[in-house]
């Protein structure tokens, strides 16, 4: 396995997990990133405001994931918590205890990891470059269910995609 450098920067992160995987087309499959990286994956029965968690001790790691939530939630919980993995958010002595939960204030993006975690999440699942590829195919031609459309290709929510392309500045 090609060694990970040490970039912190969620969007360099994420793209480098990309290149590693050899991923050049969406959908990217969270799982397949779990895989590669020994990162064990377990979907469990969670309060349905609690989407997913991470532990993480002597650099291996283990991501829980809400089963009763939507498929795709459930794929960008998994990148989100991948991004507190890779992005190393969790450190300490008591790294094998400490849980991160994703709950409705994490959602809020008020902290900086939950911030950092979603940035990554969103450019590992919707790449701004797979998007770029995506929207040259289709040249001028927008329509009312462009959103939708890109939402499917790439296995995320519309609501997901309309976040992403807002904060890529790409106006649809």
């Amino acid at each position: 396995m090609k060694e990970l450098r040490m970039s912190l920067n969620p969007t360099r992160k994420a793209r480098e997990i990309l290149r590693i995987m050899g991923i050049e087309n969406p959908p990217v499959d969270p799982r397949d990133i779990c895989r590669k990286f020994a990162i064990d994956l377990f979907p469990v029965e969670l309060d349905d405001d609690i989407s997913g968690m991470l532990k993480k001790s002597d650099g291996k790691g283990a991501i829980y994931v809400n089963k009763n939530h939507h498929p795709n939630r459930q794929r960008f919980t998994i990148a989100h918590e991948l991004g507190h993995y890779f992005l190393d958010h969790i450190n300490g002595v008591h790294v094998d205890k400490k849980v991160i939960y994703r709950d409705a204030n994490s959602g809020k993006a008020e902290f900086a990891d939950e911030i950092s975690a979603n940035r990554f999440a969103a450019e590992l699942l919707m790449p701004k470059d797979f998007i770029s590829q995506h929207l040259e195919k289709i040249g001028d031609y927008f329509d009312d269910d462009l959103i939708e459309t890109l939402a499917t290709d790439f296995l995320v929510s519309a609501t997901a995609m309309s976040l992403r392309l807002q904060n890529l500045g790409i106006k649809i």
